[in-house]
C-alpha cells in the first residue's frame, strides 16, 4: 500500500476506482493499493527463504511445547535479566534461531 497526499486531487478518497485501485483511511493516512477480489492469493507466492524460515519457526514451536516447565522457567529467569527484558519464548527462539541461520550461512540446513 502506498500513502498519498490529496489522493485524487482532494482532500479525502475512499472506495476503489474500477477493478484497479483502491483508497482508503488507515488512522489519520490516506493510503491506496491494487485491487485484489478477497481471498485473492495466486499472484503471492512464498519465497524459498520465506517458507525454510517458517518451517524452522513451527518446528522451533514444537521444540518449546517439549520443554519441562523447570527448562522453561529457567528461559523466563534468564530474559527477564536482560536488558531489554523478553519473555522466555522469545529469548529461546532468539537463540535457535541465531544457531539456525548461522549453521544455514556456513552451509548446513
Amino acid at each position: 500500500m502506498t500513502k498519498v497526499v490529496a489522493p485524487l486531487l482532494s482532500l479525502q478518497a475512499r472506495g476503489q476506482i474500477g477493478k484497479s485501485l483502491i483508497f482508503r483511511q488507515y488512522k489519520t493516512k490516506a493510503i491506496v493499493g491494487k485491487y485484489s477480489k478477497p481471498g485473492d492469493v495466486k499472484s503471492f507466492k512464498r519465497s524459498a527463504i520465506q517458507i525454510e524460515i517458517r518451517s524452522f519457526y513451527y518446528d522451533c514451536v514444537d521444540e518449546w511445547r517439549k520443554l519441562s516447565e523447570e527448562e522453561k522457567g529457567l528461559y523466563n529467569q534468564r530474559a527477564e535479566q536482560r536488558k531489554k527484558p523478553m519473555s522466555g519464548w522469545n529469548l529461546f527462539y532468539k537463540i535457535k534461531f541465531k544457531e539456525w541461520w548461522d549453521g544455514r550461512e556456513e552451509g548446513g540446513s
